[in-house]
């Protein structure tokens, strides 16, 4: 029903990035993703009003998203076994539902292929130290942030990358490389920020907030992580619209479980802080969420679409379970990883 989508020039391509994503519905959205909107006026040039074609669009981001999430971590930990078996899973996770089915919410597909495609560059940056590697870094995780807010979290893996890397092997230049790289993508997303203030008048999103004062506030954030977690390890019952109420003190059995979560994932990452792909798979699940656990708050409480990027981490961790126990039990692992598959 939007009349700018049937045409596809060139005022309509700078609307699209000097105004509100919902600029036709909500005027004071304060969403800026124009490379998503450019998306859907491609898709209508495409195939018209026609939703198939618009469907058959975001199974080709997904697909390539999951394609992506072998290569990175191929290119990333160099170990084919636990780049496949996390693609597989990835691929098969049902939580993606919504980010698929969902047309005009597409941006965590096209949002997370950018940022996956930014962390392929990294690291061809790592192992060959090209100028085009390093350009593809920065202007990827740029593409990332004009598709959706959420890719500002992207320089803090990076960080974290660059964190489990600095053992012995790399020279003192390979470091210090990485250190102006990754205030490089810190400086960008700072960037973007000021974008967004001079576009929306806004640098951050700051809707009203759901709770009252600070304790309950905090109470909340712990409830909200401690149901993405169940989500993750229990993807069933698929809910679009999910309704979840701020609990009224700590003294509640999500906030409990959303603390006992963060500790767990804080010795974990102390207790193989020597194994680098834990720490990364932990930190990209932790770090993914951070933006959606309501710290600042946003227009909504819960969505199921939130864990497309969060559940790359746990989709390793799974990985890194299954191949662990596939050294010792090889036949009984390959019948539960192919079960649970299908499933």
């Amino acid at each position: 029903e939007n009349p700018d989508v049937r045409t596809l020039n060139w005022a309509n391509i700078q609307r699209m990035f000097t105004t509100n994503y919902w600029e036709v519905t909500d005027v004071t959205g304060g969403m800026y993703r124009p490379l998503t909107m450019l998306s859907l006026y491609t898709d209508y040039q495409l195939y018209g009003p026609e939703p198939a074609g618009f469907h058959l669009t975001n199974t080709l981001f997904n697909a390539a998203v999951c394609t992506l999430v072998f290569a990175v971590l191929l290119a990333l930990f160099g170990s084919l076994t636990t780049a496949l078996m996390t693609a597989l899973f990835f691929a098969a996770f049902p939580m993606h539902v919504e980010n698929v089915a969902w047309v005009s919410g597409r941006t965590d597909l096209i949002a997370t292929m950018f940022m996956l495609l930014s962390l392929w560059c990294y690291a061809l940056w790592r192992s060959r130290g090209t100028t085009i590697a390093l350009a593809g870094v920065i202007v990827l995780f740029a593409a990332a942030l004009l598709s959706k807010e959420t890719a500002v979290v992207l320089p803090a893996v990076v960080l974290v990358l660059e964190l489990i890397s600095h053992d012995r092997a790399r020279g003192r230049s390979e470091r210090r490389n990485g250190i102006v790289l990754t205030v490089l993508m810190f400086d960008m997303a700072l960037l973007y920020l000021a974008l967004r203030k001079h576009i929306l008048g806004v640098a951050v999103v700051y809707f009203a907030r759901f709770t009252h004062g600070v304790m309950q506030a905090t109470a909340f954030s712990f409830s909200i992580l401690a149901h993405y977690v169940y989500k993750l390890v229990f993807p069933f019952h698929l809910n679009p619209e999910s309704d979840f109420y701020p609990p009224r003190s700590f003294w509640n059995i999500h906030v409990l479980a959303g603390i006992l979560v963060l500790l767990a994932a804080c010795y974990s990452m102390y207790r193989w802080r020597g194994h680098g792909v834990i720490v990364f798979a932990i930190a990209v699940a932790g770090i993914g969420l951070a933006p959606v656990l309501n710290i600042l708050p946003i227009d909504q409480v819960l969505a199921e679409r939130f864990l497309y990027f969060p559940s790359l981490g746990f989709c390793l961790l799974l990985a890194l379970g299954a191949r662990a126990w596939w050294k010792r039990m090889r036949r009984a692992a390959m019948i539960a990883c192919t079960i649970l598959l299908v499933a």
